[in-house]
């Protein structure tokens, strides 16, 4: 009995996640007249010299239009340690700004200890602050493939 109410509560939880995020993907409604132009962007994350796959890496600006607007265009590193950033939808871009980047990998949930359970940043919080990160990227009109972000 409690196993089955467990189930349940993980897919709603996992479908109310995806929901969420699929949101902040897209980045809200609207007829886009206000969107800032964005520039395609990619990059490569690796933790001692492996793919950070699953990792979020979010762009935070420190000056430009996007700052303004208060815009965070961000990617999700995939199984090859490549990400493709996005602004108003995946894939889409970063607008025109410097930016400090900020970086949190979870772990995956244990299934066996519920969905309650906190899950660890990989990384321990060193990069999940922008005014704690040290890591900085200009993005410029036209392709934009940043610096490797290579963490040990």
């Amino acid at each position: 009995m409690f196993a089955s109410r467990r189930t349940a509560k993980n897919r709603h939880i996992w479908r109310f996640t995806t929901i969420i995020l699929s949101c902040l993907l897209v980045g809200g409604c609207g007829d886009g007249k206000d969107r800032l132009k964005t520039y395609p962007t990619q990059g490569i994350a690796t933790f001692q010299g492996k793919s950070m796959q699953g990792a979020i890496i979010s762009l935070n600006p420190i000056e430009g239009e996007a700052k303004a607007k208060d815009q965070l265009p961000r990617g999700i590193v995939g199984e090859d340690g490549t990400y493709t950033v996005g602004t108003y939808q995946d894939g889409d871009g970063a607008p025109v700004g410097r930016y400090k980047v900020t970086i949190q990998w979870c772990e995956a949930p244990d299934p066996a200890t519920g969905p309650d359970q906190a899950v660890p940043d990989r990384l321990k919080g060193r990069y999940a602050n922008p005014a704690k990160s040290d890591i900085e990227v200009t993005i410029t009109e036209g392709d934009n493939t940043l610096p490797p972000i290579e963490l040990r």
